[in-house]
């Protein structure tokens, strides 16, 4: 049997509401909520978000993509968000554009008008082709020196501080899991051979692809090396804590479609256990300085 408790707060005739408005609540914790509209997200930032769906290609595969590009000799860490838009009540069709530094003001947007579809789909390929020098209709994509990576996103609600420009799908994690364990390789292979460290140029080589892979916010700072096991480690958790944030949204879009039942009882089920309640316990504290405010916290204990 295992026994939880669960913290609940009171405040009693205080001055200031507990309760603030969700919007405000969303800002201060770093939350957004983005809708999706032709597949993929339309950039608020465009300033089309009420008004534009996403184009797609000729296969059906949404003309958006978000890259990334860190350069840790220069301490660049770059996005860069291109999107095709056309207008949901006209024949209006744009490319958008928005680049800038993670995790920080630096950057511009620049919105661009088209008269038709074919114009905007081809200036949207032309554009990726030369951030990343690879073709749009390639399913392959190689990376190429200096030049940006693809990141796969997943939108809904995110955690911009955690996440700056999105969450990350399982593969792209997997993908950096991969190059954490290259590092780790890198380590245990210099103590092995008694040599003094591991090469400045494949510490620079790994960290600059996990950085790219995840992308983190710096704000001006440069991107640091992971020139350390604790630093490897720490990075591991962090993936850790990503895939369960991943595991943690599935179970709660699982029963989505259920639209009639409440989201809490929704979420319960998700759990598969049963909850009885046991006891409630008041903790009561008083202050001497203003006798009639009394603050106290009750701690609910569950039997699961």
């Amino acid at each position: 049997m295992t026994i939880s408790i669960l913290p609940i707060t009171d405040r009693r005739s205080s001055t200031k509401s507990l309760t603030s408005n969700s919007k405000s609540a969303e800002s201060e914790l770093g939350l957004a909520k983005f809708r999706i509209k032709g597949g993929a997200v339309v950039a608020p930032e465009s300033g089309l978000d009420n008004q534009a769906s996403i184009l797609s290609d000729g296969r059906g595969k949404p003309l958006n993509a978000t890259l990334g590009m860190v350069d840790l000799v220069r301490g660049s860490n770059s996005f860069y968000k291109l999107q095709a838009l056309k207008a949901d009540a006209s024949l209006n069709f744009w490319v958008f554009r928005h680049w800038g530094r993670i995790g920080t003001s630096i950057g511009g947007t620049k919105l661009e008008a088209f008269s038709n579809k074919i114009l905007a789909e081809d200036s949207f390929k032309l554009l990726y082709l030369e951030k990343t020098g690879n073709s749009w209709d390639n399913p392959s994509f190689t990376k190429v020196p200096k030049k940006f990576y693809p990141l796969e996103l997943d939108y809904e609600e995110i955690d911009l501080k955690k996440m700056p420009l999105g969450k990350m799908s399982r593969r792209q994690i997997l993908q950096a899991y991969g190059v954490l364990n290259q590092l780790t390789n890198l380590f245990e292979d210099a103590s092995r051979s008694n040599a003094v460290s591991v090469p400045q140029n494949q510490l620079v080589s790994a960290s600059t692809q996990f950085y790219t892979l995840i992308p983190h916010d710096f704000g001006i700072r440069q991107p640091p090396l992971l020139d350390s096991l604790p630093a490897i480690e720490k990075k591991a958790q962090m993936l850790e804590d990503l895939l369960e944030i991943e595991v943690a949204y599935k179970l709660m879009r699982s029963n989505d479609d259920k639209d009639e039942e409440c989201h809490l009882d929704q979420y319960y089920k998700t759990l598969k256990t049963d909850i009885e309640v046991g006891h409630l316990l008041n903790l009561f504290n008083f202050f001497l300085l203003a006798p009639t405010f009394i603050s106290y916290t009750s701690f609910l204990i569950l039997h699961l």
